[in-house]
């Protein structure tokens, strides 16, 4: 395996923090670490930061050096191709409202 790989690859140290934060008995606590967040996405610190600087995950939340779980889910999803409700038929207020203006209400 070459280097550039390697790098991507988590720590051991890395791999313990990410099973204490998935474990089921416990909770899984939305804001996390860089160190956490890289766990969390399978890499090192190092490929994380490269991560962020492509857009593949999100910066830290505003005004701290936490990630928020959901929104590096969505980034992924995104990254990934999955759908991530940024359509408008996911929304359905548009639908609500156009049946309520038919129905005449």
């Amino acid at each position: 395996m070459d280097g550039d790989h390697q790098r991507d690859r988590p720590s051991p140290a890395e791999l313990r923090r990410s099973e204490r934060i998935l474990r089921a008995d416990q909770i899984a606590p939305r804001g996390l670490t860089k160190a956490n967040a890289a766990a969390y996405c399978g890499c090192s610190k190092d490929a994380f930061n490269t991560w962020i600087k492509k857009g593949l995950v999100p910066e830290a939340i505003p005004g701290t050096q936490r990630w928020d779980r959901k929104a590096i889910d969505w980034y992924l999803d995104r990254a990934s191709g999955l759908p991530t409700g940024e359509t408008a038929s996911s929304d359905p207020l548009p639908d609500w409202l156009t049946s309520e203006r038919k129905a005449g209400r």
